[in-house]
């Protein structure tokens, strides 16, 4: 992680066993299209922003929908998980710690919307206030 004193990083990006330090929203766009092209060819997976304090972001990449799921640095509950579409009846799924792992079809949300909750906990470390957040 990085000290005190080096403003460059802002956070880390992490999935399937890689971690790449992020300074700037551009790095962090840039990678998270070329993630994204590599899920959509293979298996869709998750990828996590952690801050400094130990919080981290994590979103699925490699379908139409995602999901995105919160854990604060303390590593206590609660945990949260942005509200998708209540009436969806169908998990959705994503690799993540090495396996196919499913999520509540009520956690599915527009790529678009998980890729923008991302960027502002990246900026503020944060989760957004334009979507609702529910215990999981």
């Amino acid at each position: 992680m990085a000290s005190p004193t080096d403003s460059t990083q802002v956070a880390t990006l992490s999935w399937s066993g890689n971690e790449v330090a992020l300074g700037s929203e551009q790095e962090l766009g840039a990678l998270l299209d070329r993630l994204t092209a590599e899920a959509e060819t293979d298996l869709p997976f998750m990828v996590a922003v952690a801050r400094p304090d130990g919080s981290t972001l994590s979103i699925g990449l490699g379908r139409d929908e995602s999901v995105a799921t919160h854990v604060p640095g303390s590593l206590d509950p609660p945990y949260l998980s942005m509200r998708g579409d209540p009436d969806r009846t169908e998990p959705i799924e994503f690799v993540s710690g090495g396996e196919m792992t499913e999520f509540a079809p009520r956690s599915a949300v527009p790529i678009e919307a998980a890729r923008r909750a991302l960027l502002e906990f990246f900026r503020t470390g944060e989760l957004s206030p334009e979507f609702e957040w529910e215990e999981v």
